[in-house]
């Protein structure tokens, strides 16, 4: 008890200090003309430029809401068709449920460590400057690919909309320009109002969906006419190569937690980050398994990837003119921490082309790079601050703690191997099938 009581003073400490009641200066030392600083050098409010301590905890969790309710979860439909139902919605929840613990680990990693604002500086804590170097790295490849697989949707959506009206690139060019615009925002408190924006787009477009292959005679993938079979199953029987592109995808579905670290450092009040989180990952989770069962339920084996065009040409079209302010925010959001933007922008417009379809993609994505910034980081993080307490503490809670880390840092070990190769096969197979090219101008919404 007198250990957790201590460990609850320390905490109260370092919220007062992430509060920032202080004024910073650059080396300790003040000019004329100076300006306080209240918050740290990174994150604080100048009166010479953007307030960053300004988001509540609800914006907080809608911004957070919006960062995983987007691109992911355009392929969970597909997930639950290829594994089965039950195996769909055990996957959805035991990761819903890793994802909701690695993020409150970084809310209390952050708190103990105020100074760090970003997994790059976690990295620092964790293994000095090789450990910042590295992370780093990590962090931005795995936003850029994250963008890289908005524009993709983005290209899709407007294949869609103007049935094939133009090249297939150009889409993803112009894709490119409006996030380039749109990552010019400074501060998540201005950003939030896209959050909002993106956030009811998404849903609209998935309510939307929904309606739409409930009410349809068959989904658009079905046989137009003739006899026809859902082949639901409540257990799926696929290959090895199959689940593990499956568990890559729900993987990158709940990907939103290296932006914790910067939505925490903008909360007005740190101490509420549990709450957003609670939110957050309650709402995340929910609309993950109510979309997988419904869609699984209307659509069977004839469910699309993205799962925006199940539902036939004209709802097809609906679906993704709802959904394309979500796409455009959900590329937007991701790369507006990284300074470089044009470059970042290219990059990414590089990415869409090299791997032009999204189930490969996102796959990859959540496999190779999603389990390291969701899992790995996290454990690590865990055990940073708490496994010096082993020796003192013999509780079955805290034993339960360190197994659960350590299964944490295992099952990313396995999904970053299991699923990078089953992703790759993926992407060969569509290459060596000719179904895909590099800088295609071919339709790539059907």
């Amino acid at each position: 008890m007198q250990s957790i009581s201590n460990e609850k003073s320390d905490l109260e400490d370092n919220i007062s200090h992430a509060k920032g009641l202080e004024a910073v200066t650059v080396d300790n030392r003040e000019s004329p003309g100076t300006v306080p600083v209240a918050g740290d050098a990174v994150f604080g409010v100048n009166a010479d430029g953007p307030n960053y301590l300004n988001v509540g905890w609800i914006r907080a969790a809608v911004f957070l809401m919006k960062a995983q309710i987007g691109l992911g979860v355009l392929g969970i439909p597909q997930v639950m068709s290829t594994v089965g139902l039950f195996p769909g919605l055990f996957l959805i929840i035991i990761l819903g449920v890793m994802a909701a613990w690695s993020a409150y680990v970084v809310g209390v990693f952050k708190q103990r460590h105020p100074e760090c604002h970003s997994i790059a500086d976690a990295g620092f804590v964790l293994g000095g400057r090789v450990g910042q170097e590295a992370l780093g790295i990590m962090c931005s490849l795995f936003m850029l690919c994250v963008c890289a697989s908005g524009l993709l949707s983005i290209s899709i959506a407007f294949n869609a909309l103007s049935s094939h009206g133009a090249c297939t690139v150009g889409f993803v060019v112009v894709g490119g320009v409006i996030v380039y615009i749109l990552a010019s925002i400074r501060t998540i408190d201005k950003l939030s109002f896209l959050s909002w924006v993106g956030l009811a787009s998404v849903l609209s477009a998935l309510f939307t969906l929904a309606v739409a292959v409930g009410v349809e005679d068959r989904p658009a993938a079905a046989p137009p006419t003739g006899p026809w079979s859902k082949n639901q199953r409540f257990f799926g029987n696929p290959s090895f190569a199959d689940a593990s592109s499956s568990i890559g995808t729900l993987v990158f579905a709940f990907s939103g937690t290296p932006a914790y670290f910067t939505v925490f450092s903008e909360m007005r009040e740190p101490k509420d980050f549990p709450k957003t989180i609670a939110l957050c990952q309650s709402v995340v989770t929910t609309v993950f398994i109510l979309l997988g069962v419904i869609i699984w339920f209307f659509c069977g084996q004839y469910v699309a990837s993205p799962a925006l065009g199940s539902a036939g040409a004209m709802m097809k079209k609906v679906c993704y003119g709802l959904a394309l302010p979500s796409l455009i925010v959900g590329s937007t959001h991701w790369i507006t921490w990284l300074l470089l933007v044009l470059g970042c922008v290219t990059f990414a417009f590089f990415v869409a082309e090299a791997i032009p379809v999204f189930g490969g993609l996102i796959g990859l994505i959540g496999a190779l790079l999603g389990s390291l910034m969701n899992m790995h980081v996290m454990g690590a993080m865990w055990f940073y601050d708490n496994f010096g307490r082993q020796r003192e503490d013999k509780s079955w809670r805290f034993r339960a703690l360190m197994a659960w880390n350590v299964y944490l840092i295992a099952a990313g070990t396995f999904i970053m191997i299991s699923g990078t190769y089953a992703s790759i096969k993926s992407i060969v197979n569509d290459y060596a099938g000719k179904t895909l090219t590099v800088f295609s101008c071919a339709d790539n919404s059907q």
